[in-house]
């Protein structure tokens, strides 16, 4: 069976690179190198939104290949070392959980009705050890059902779900910005409003 895998606090901050977290996400911005994963290669101004955002089925749904592209690429790159997401699934209420369900396909459900079931202890803290997992949780991202923060290892990145397929992502220095640059490129995605650090070579 294909579960994330509960952590601890101390587990959790020993394998990530980068702290970024829910509470503490707007000082990030401050202290290491970003940019969004997005659609389009610049912030849309009011009237391009309006013009190009027309409904979520024309939006969101219609670019999730390529973010499911993209992280499943991230993943296979990355999984050779510790890969882990923060997650709120315990505060769902039964509501929120029949929405979630509502808006995913069959096979998707399953899944989502197994981590749900077998959800270990009050952690909101995962080792993902399966390539459908990312696929699940990129969803409730895309999805704006649920958003994960992903921290991978082995070219160190936060990756950080958010609203109109906008994602914040995180760097320890220009080398991976480069890649993951390279990456998105392919998957037909941009990492736009770049702004660099400092490279952060001894992380806190």
């Amino acid at each position: 069976m294909k579960l994330l895998k509960s952590i601890t606090k101390d587990e959790f901050n020993g394998i990530r690179k980068i702290p970024v977290n829910h509470e503490e996400i707007e000082g990030c911005f401050k202290k290491y190198t970003y940019g969004f994963l997005d659609v389009y290669d610049h912030c849309l101004t009011s009237e391009e939104a309006d013009k190009l955002m027309n409904s979520f089925e024309e939006h969101n749904l219609k670019y999730e290949d390529r973010f499911v592209e993209f992280m499943q690429a991230v993943y296979k790159m990355n999984k050779s070392q510790p890969v882990v997401v923060e997650l709120n699934l315990n505060e769902l209420s039964s509501v929120e959980v029949l929405n979630i369900l509502f808006c995913l396909d069959y096979k998707d459900k399953l899944l989502f009705i197994d981590q749900i079931r077998y959800l270990n202890g009050d952690s909101h803290m995962f080792l993902v050890e399966d390539e459908e997992i990312i696929t699940l949780l990129t969803k409730l991202s895309t999805r704006e059902l649920i958003f994960a923060i992903f921290h991978f290892i082995q070219v160190p990145v936060c990756i950080c779900g958010n609203f109109d397929l906008s994602f914040p992502m995180f760097f320890v220095d220009s080398d991976g910005l480069n890649i993951y640059k390279d990456m998105a490129r392919e998957c037909r995605l941009h990492i736009r409003d770049i702004k660099v650090m400092e490279d952060k070579y001894e992380m806190e």
